[in-house]
């Protein structure tokens, strides 16, 4: 069996199982369906969304914030007191980049895969098995690479679940005691968040839930901004004593420290899961208007 890279070396004319094919893209096409089922898989796969879940680019948007600001976002300020004054901005700039750049690379490569193997739309754990394929890769060996993602995806989802079920069973809880005088174990208000988030989880395509999204943000720009006007009312008001005294703040911080803000840095700014998955919404969403 030819390889894809000797593949496009030949001419134009070429021929292939007894086929002549006058182009390379041709040729590759030909190539990607000898070596297996995975791309008239695909191609089924994005026939059935293309139409029915598409998203436009302001819902992807609205997406893509949503998976980069969370509750990461609070637990920034004390990882990066923790790292020191100067390389905890660094720190938190450098991550921001690499993740940014991991993402972009990941589109990147998705996009001319697709063009290789003249599929519509890969997502995460797919461009991970047509590189291996492109690389040649046995079946097994690339089915194990998409395997091998989409584990790792369930594991890094799973924690991110766990410490939004911590942090929004512990902000009831507060929230009842001081409003109610209810007293409940954290951990019971922690089973009853997760019954309708285990009902949330049922909703599969973007599509649905862009309101949620946007409601969610909403949300988040409204803490933030109650957390900022309380923070500066303190200071106008002369209550800043109310806040307790830090000791002097180290310039570089300690390992562990630095272990800990590497964590909270990488949970706040990591939503590489979701945008193979917005990329192909958008691309779902123009094709079905072509």
């Amino acid at each position: 069996m030819a390889d894809i890279e000797e593949l496009e070396k030949k001419p134009l004319s070429t021929d292939v199982q007894g086929q002549s094919y006058k182009s390379v893209r041709s040729v590759v096409a030909i190539q990607a369906r000898v070596v297996g089922d995975e791309r008239a898989e695909i191609i089924q796969k994005n026939a059935l969304k293309r139409k029915e879940h598409a998203t436009t680019d302001f819902e992807t948007l609205i997406h893509l914030l949503k998976g980069n600001i969370g509750t990461g976002l609070l637990a920034l300020p004390m990882a990066t007191k923790g790292a020191g004054y100067i390389l905890g901005p660094l720190g938190i700039l450098l991550l921001g980049l690499i993740a940014m750049h991991c993402m972009v690379l990941l589109v990147d490569c998705a996009n001319r895969l697709c063009n290789i193997y003249e599929v519509p739309t890969l997502d995460y754990s797919e461009t991970m098995q047509f590189a291996i394929k492109r690389k040649g890769g046995s079946p097994k060996i690339s089915r194990a690479g998409k395997y091998i993602v989409n584990i790792f995806l369930m594991v890094t989802q799973f924690g991110f679940c766990s410490v939004y079920l911590v942090f929004v069973g512990q902000s009831v809880q507060e929230i009842v005691q001081e409003t109610y005088c209810i007293h409940y174990d954290k951990r019971i208000w922690i089973l009853i968040i997760l019954i309708p988030v285990i009902l949330l989880s049922w909703i599969r395509n973007l599509d649905h839930l862009s309101s949620l999204s946007m409601l969610a943000n909403l949300c988040i720009l409204f803490g933030l901004a109650v957390i900022i006007y309380d923070e500066i009312s303190q200071l106008v008001n002369g209550r800043a004593e109310v806040v307790q005294p830090h000791p002097q703040l180290d310039s570089f911080g300690t390992a562990e420290k630095l272990a800990l803000f590497f964590g909270n840095a990488l949970f706040s700014y990591e939503a590489i899961g979701v945008v193979s998955t917005l990329i192909i919404g958008i691309i779902n969403g123009r094709n079905s208007k072509n």
